[in-house]
């Protein structure tokens, strides 16, 4: 490999690092124009198009990559992300098989396959999936989080509340862990839990729809009807297409 194509390829990871994908594809283009056959180029053009919510050309640059190299678990693991962010979630999970094969100590992978199974209803193989990659990695505050929610689709409400305080032990920042355990409070009927759920995950992000939807709701359960429907109208201007909290605001304007 030429000293000009480690170069250009070098500067391009520099620029991923800083957020500057667009100037880091151009410096990956440039080496592929060199040395086609680059398969780190392709890999990394193909992280930085997802950085720019370009799944479609990241996934051609991943199979790119493939064709080289198609043993490297990692982008097996991009492609699954790519088709995720497209819907494709099947084709996803075969990716994520495949890197597990290869690698079955990779955890994102095992996040990402039970991410996918997730979206596609299958609950408990998701769990599984989650546990996987906890078990390899304990501090993924992602997989305790994903794993929180398949739980609460299984009606596990505290073994969820669990998940999602070991995620935000790991970040306490996490708005959708906050609105997360305060849903599952709701289910088991603890509003006065919940609510302060829901004010920490608005704390952190006034603009949060789900956070305002899932206060207005708890405020019912507590009677504290007027509370509610502002919350519920807060909702509605951040996200219209809301439907769950425009029916519970409508239920509650109704004489």
């Amino acid at each position: 490999m030429s000293e000009d194509v480690k170069a250009l390829y070098n500067k391009g990871l520099a620029l991923l690092r800083l957020e500057r994908s667009r100037e880091a594809i151009e410096c990956f283009d440039r080496a592929l124009k060199i040395d086609p056959r680059y398969a780190a180029a392709w890999f990394d053009k193909g992280a930085a198009l997802l950085k720019l919510n370009r799944p479609d050309e990241a996934l051609v640059c991943f199979d790119k990559a493939l064709e080289i190299d198609s043993r490297n678990a990692r982008t097996w693991y991009n492609k699954s992300f790519s088709l995720a962010r497209l819907g494709r979630h099947n084709e996803a999970i075969a990716c994520s098989n495949r890197a597990l094969e290869i690698d079955p100590g990779l955890a994102e992978a095992w996040l990402g396959k039970g991410m996918d199974l997730e979206n596609l209803g299958r609950y408990k193989e998701a769990v599984a999936c989650f546990d996987r990659a906890l078990a390899i990695n304990p501090r993924m505050g992602s997989a305790w989080y994903n794993k929180g929610t398949a739980l609460i689709k299984l009606y596990r409400f505290d073994d969820a509340i669990e998940c999602f305080d070991r995620a935000l032990e790991i970040n306490p920042r996490q708005v959708e862990a906050w609105s997360q355990k305060g849903i599952a409070l709701v289910s088991l009927n603890r509003p006065n839990e919940a609510l302060p759920c829901c004010n920490k995950a608005l704390e952190i992000n006034f603009r949060d729809a789900g956070a305002w939807g899932t206060k207005g709701f708890v405020l019912v359960m507590l009677k504290r009807y007027d509370e509610a429907l502002v919350c519920l109208d807060r909702a509605l201007e951040i996200d219209p297409g809301f439907a769950v909290a425009r029916e519970l605001r409508d239920r509650l304007r109704r004489p």
